[in-house]
């Protein structure tokens, strides 16, 4: 009887022990931060992902798309960029691949886009693969700066202003919209603008006053 006793006693303070430590674990357990989720690509601003723009709507309609423009040439800013500056840009990419357009907004802003487009581009399809919509950006940007391809961000560039992030984040595009342009001109491809004399005169009419606004 004694030995069952001491069986039930022993029994007992192992209760009260273990009723202890449930006790002490649930205020650990409450006290401690619920650690948050990983922050994901998706779940992130645009900013945060690099791009100026990714257009995936167009006319009340979802388009995956179709050029992407590495970076644009502005009046006053570029004034003074160099051939050399502008080819480095884009990394090992042959300059017949690279196709430049002039823009002359309807407010008379002037820009020159250098862009790849997807029809005269034979690694478009390779380098996208099977995604669609706003995956077609991610997957381009990585493949594009994995080759060299982008406009650096000089350090004292301004953050965040829209001039700035369309020269140096790329803008993937599936059509321009018309209503912001008084003309879009495609005028060659970089080799030509590398010929000398040809980044001269572009720069000029980047500048120039439009004669009808």
């Amino acid at each position: 009887m004694a030995r069952a006793g001491n069986g039930s006693m022993a029994l007992f303070i192992l209760g009260l022990l273990a009723l202890d430590a449930a006790i002490v674990a649930g205020f650990d357990a409450r006290e401690m931060p619920t650690p948050s989720a990983p922050r994901t690509a998706a779940s992130e601003p645009d900013v945060a992902l690099d791009w100026a723009l990714c257009q995936t709507s167009f006319e009340g309609r979802a388009v995956t798309p179709a050029s992407v423009a590495i970076t644009y040439l502005d009046s006053g800013a570029d004034r003074s960029v160099t051939a050399e500056q502008v080819r480095a840009w884009f990394g090992d990419l042959h300059g017949g691949a690279v196709q430049v357009s002039r823009l002359e907004y309807r407010s008379g802003r002037r820009r020159i886009a250098l862009e790849l487009w997807r029809d005269r581009w034979d690694e478009w399809d390779r380098m996208a693969g099977s995604a669609a919509g706003r995956e077609v950006c991610g997957r381009m940007r990585a493949a594009l700066i994995a080759r060299g391809i982008e406009r650096p961000r000089a350090p004292e560039a301004s953050e965040g202003s829209g001039a700035d992030r369309s020269r140096h984040d790329f803008e993937f595009i599936y059509e321009r919209r018309s209503k912001l342009y008084r003309s879009v001109s495609w005028v060659g491809t970089l080799d030509d603008l590398l010929e000398p004399d040809a980044l001269d005169q572009a720069q000029t009419w980047l500048n120039e006053v439009p004669t009808e606004l």
